[in-house]
């Protein structure tokens, strides 16, 4: 497994695999990066980053090195010893795992890595996959091994090098070598004793992370209802070092992974006839969230003799966390059809993706100048970018409905 003369190819470059890619070639491995996405190719052939969290001196330092091949040609995947696949795993209608793009990815190892010896899959899946769907696709000389990726955009605390790395191989000689790989990019390699371990951990980690987010939701209606504070209390309790982790409150979820992921376990355990009906009501509270906060809006337009239909609502943030562009599945959207479906003016401020307002289908507000928020009936905060300037939000702003409690005074209303 020395990274010399060793090719790797990394499938999807997208959130999971570019970064992979940095790693590896910053490591010393040579790399050939596919997508189906020509203009993903053809940014990096001209040294450009398309994701806003991936340092841009990373990526054209990456491109100027003669160890990394972008294409979207599968034959260029034909000397690779070792292939990683990092496509995406949606849900389709009535929230049934996507595996289609993990499947083409399969497929084309099978027609064009003839050289590959060690096969790791990092795309999230229900505990199974690797071993009932990867492995009858191959023979015994491709080594198959599942390793969840861990990505958190923005997170200055961890990353691929710094978070600990889980490894499951189907035989013990995969998870060796699995685990030597990755040993050359990441500081913690946490081998275990199976994929379907692996597997059902990443299912696991956002499902937790759902159902807590879910709770403390909930917690936060019961709080208003009895007139304090549910941040305050979250604050309370975690002055408890032990048995406690604290959760805050906001718009609902959104993200890759923690609106999908936990429909991976609860799909495989009807499949099994154990159904998760804890994660399942944990889900409809987030589901309820957009429309919860819509009415919130609502009453607040009420109280100042206002009409929903018609009145301007300026909307701060349409990305599903702080400080980065990213508006997968952000609660952002069911909020804001929430309002335009009761012809509200909606108006969208997002520094960090532009191009939402057209998205969601509202009106863009690229400066957040005084004027705007001053001519807002309401301004309602559903993300807390640091880029914004929140004394002047408060100061010019009439009325605000604030979600992230990044806002406090007589004219907030905590929602």
């Amino acid at each position: 497994m020395e990274n010399s003369n060793h090719r790797v190819g990394v499938i999807g470059l997208g959130y999971v695999g570019l970064p992979l890619v940095l790693s590896l070639v910053e490591a010393g491995f040579d790399v050939v990066g596919f997508d189906t996405a020509s203009a993903k190719v053809l940014a990096l052939k001209r040294g450009d980053c398309y994701l806003e969290h991936v340092d841009q001196g990373r990526v054209e330092a990456c491109c100027q090195s003669s160890l990394f091949m972008p294409t979207d040609d599968p034959r260029n995947l034909r000397r690779c010893r070792t292939i990683l696949i990092c496509v995406p795993t949606p849900l389709r209608h009535g929230r049934e795992p996507d595996l289609s793009y993990v499947k083409h990815a399969a497929g084309l190892v099978k027609e064009y890595g003839q050289e590959c010896k060690l096969l790791i899959l990092e795309s999230t899946t229900w505990p199974g996959t690797t071993r009932e769907m990867i492995a009858p696709i191959f023979d015994d000389d491709t080594m198959l091994a599942y390793s969840p990726e861990r990505e958190d955009p923005g997170n200055k605390h961890y990353w691929l090098a710094t978070t600990p790395k889980l490894v499951g191989g189907l035989t013990l000689e995969a998870t060796a070598a699995a685990t030597e790989f990755y040993e050359h990019i990441c500081e913690s390699v946490v081998p275990v004793s199976s994929p379907e371990i692996a597997e059902a951990a990443k299912c696991f980690e956002n499902t937790f992370r759902m159902v807590n987010i879910s709770l403390v939701n909930e917690f936060k209606l019961l709080c208003q209802r009895l007139g304090f504070d549910a941040r305050e209390v979250i604050e309370a309790a975690a002055t408890k070092p032990f048995g406690f982790k604290a959760f805050w409150p906001g718009p609902g979820v959104g993200g890759h992974c923690i609106p999908i992921d936990p429909f991976y376990l609860t799909w495989k355990a009807r499949q099994v006839g154990t159904p998760l009906r804890f994660v399942e009501a944990a889900w409809e509270v987030n589901e309820e969230m957009p429309r919860r906060i819509g009415r919130a809006v609502a009453d607040e337009l009420n109280k100042i003799g206002l009409p929903v239909r018609g009145s301007r609502v300026l909307v701060i943030g349409a990305a599903y966390k702080k400080d980065i562009g990213d508006i997968r599945e952000s609660p952002a959207k069911g909020v804001i059809r929430w309002l335009t479906g009761r012809d509200a003016d909606v108006w969208l401020h997002d520094p960090h993706c532009p191009e939402a307002a057209e998205a969601f289908g509202c009106t863009p507000c690229s400066l957040l100048m005084r004027a705007d928020l001053c001519a807002a009936d309401v301004v309602l905060v559903l993300t807390d970018h640091t880029a914004i300037d929140w004394e002047k939000v408060y100061s010019s702003a009439r009325h605000i409905v604030d979600t992230r409690g990044v806002l406090h005074g007589p004219k907030v209303v905590q929602a």
